[in-house]
């Protein structure tokens, strides 16, 4: 089983450029990072190269990594599964994103009914996702680990470090909040009223819009959606998905910091009013990241206010202002229209 401080210390080794220790650290990882990739990719050379790049990201990063924030082997097996799955979307070509985007339009010319299945489905999803954000993360962790990342048991005690029982109960204490969550967020949704945003999708769905070019041109776009409102969230992801875009979320300016140090975003939406640091701050940290890296910045804000709130969000350093209720055609031309503007050739 793997020691966290060993790997602590191996990241600090790593800083100060000493390549045995990146050897030390590949040692101890590369296994588990392979296999995660080629859960992913189903291709055992594409896997090697993420694995590559993964750990050339480690050597090039360690200083922004954080020890307070947890384990190495996290932090690492996030940058593999964002590298592969980045390696994925490109290797999908042209033809299978013509297909998605047949099979886009069918949905969207489907009746009214089928919308309606729709909202029910993205409904239910959202309860669900409600129930994993409020497990403790000492039962959420591993649960993200097993279902999301595809690790094994045994390979999740050996990446937290922690015995193979403990690993074993807490996922099944997980399961069964999860289940009561669902069965009491189903209770729920009968007297729930929905929100502006909720009406406007249902609208939007029932009039089958049609995927024009600009919406086909966020077609494997990547987009970091950052607010303190799981409702939103949810909300926002359904019409960016909609369009086939590729969402990354974030409940705090943390969460999207630790997104923008794994796998940059070819655009950010940031909700200004959180609580903590604001939107604001999330720029400021997007901002010096980019300059270090030499990424490119894209970012638009969110906000229930009016002109004030637009003109201070703009002169912020944010391309584009978004008001709350937002309408999914809104998000949808916005979206479109920062990714033009990053990649003006395309």
């Amino acid at each position: 089983m793997k020691n966290p401080s060993a790997d602590h210390d191996l990241i600090g080794r790593i800083r100060d450029a000493d390549v045995t220790a990146l050897a030390e650290l590949y040692d101890a990882h590369a296994t588990r990072v392979y296999s995660l990739a080629c859960r992913i990719l189903r291709n055992d050379a594409d896997a090697e190269d993420v694995v590559q790049e993964a750990f050339l990201q480690v050597w090039r990063q360690a200083a922004k990594f954080d020890l307070a924030r947890g384990a190495v082997a996290g932090w690492l097996l996030t940058i593999t599964r964002s590298r592969a799955i980045d390696r994925l979307r490109r290797r999908n070509g042209r033809a299978q994103r013509e297909e998605r985007c047949e099979n886009l339009e069918e949905l969207f010319s489907a009746p009214a009914a089928a919308a309606d299945q729709v909202l029910i489905w993205e409904e239910s999803g959202r309860v669900a996702r409600r129930a994993v954000a409020a497990l403790p993360p000492a039962q959420r962790v591993p649960l993200e680990l097993a279902y999301f990342e595809g690790l094994t048991h045994t390979e999740i005690a050996g990446v937290l470090c922690q015995p193979l029982g403990t690993v074993k109960t807490r996922i099944r204490i997980a399961m069964h909040k999860i289940r009561d969550g669902l069965i009491s967020g189903a209770a729920d949704l009968s007297e729930h009223e929905p929100s502006p945003f909720t009406v406007e999708l249902s609208e939007y769905l029932a009039r089958s819009p049609m995927l024009t070019d600009t919406y086909r041109s966020l077609e494997g776009l990547r987009v970091l959606v950052v607010d303190d409102d799981s409702e939103t969230i949810d909300l926002l992801r359904t019409v960016l998905e909609s369009a086939g875009a590729y969402v990354m979320t974030g409940r705090s300016v943390s969460e999207g910091v630790a997104h923008l140090e794994a796998a940059w975003p070819d655009v950010i939406l940031a909700d200004i009013a959180m609580p903590g640091e604001d939107g604001y701050s999330l720029l400021r940290q997007a901002r010096a990241l980019a300059d270090r890296s030499g990424q490119r910045l894209s970012a638009a804000a969110f906000t229930a206010m009016g002109r004030c709130e637009r003109a201070a969000a703009l002169s912020a350093g944010f391309a584009a202002h978004i008001r709350k209720p937002i309408q999914p055609h809104t998000l949808l031309e916005t979206v479109a229209f920062l990714a033009l503007k990053e990649n003006p050739a395309g």
